[in-house]
């Protein structure tokens, strides 16, 4: 309880949520691979911005391109739902969808 409404104190207090840094580590791994091109957050973008712009920067016609659009597409619908929605736990299979998005992600940003 403590933790939802004065988390800056819970955290002094040690009482940290670590399930939400691991559940969103996905996408911090998103970011990572981004940035492998270049591709930096602005300080202003939020993540659906900064994905958006990474789409159509990494978009060049070519099937692995067009899987690299759809991969941030469902790593940003995911990140979204797990740090602002209800439901906070992903299931085994949308989990194995956002492997499967990093994996596409990896392919599209190698060169």
């Amino acid at each position: 309880l403590l933790q939802r409404f004065a988390p800056r104190i819970a955290s002094q207090m040690g009482l940290k949520r670590p399930s939400n840094a691991i559940k969103q580590a996905f996408f911090a791994r998103c970011l990572s691979l981004l940035a492998r091109r270049g591709l930096r957050r602005e300080l202003h973008e939020t993540p659906e911005e900064f994905t958006h712009r990474a789409s159509q920067t990494l978009s060049d016609g070519t099937p692995r391109k067009a899987l690299a659009t759809a991969a941030l597409d469902l790593l940003t619908s995911h990140y979204y739902r797990l740090r602002f929605g209800h439901n906070q736990t992903l299931s085994t299979a949308e989990q194995h969808d956002i492997d499967q998005a990093l994996d596409q992600l990896l392919n599209a940003v190698r060169k």
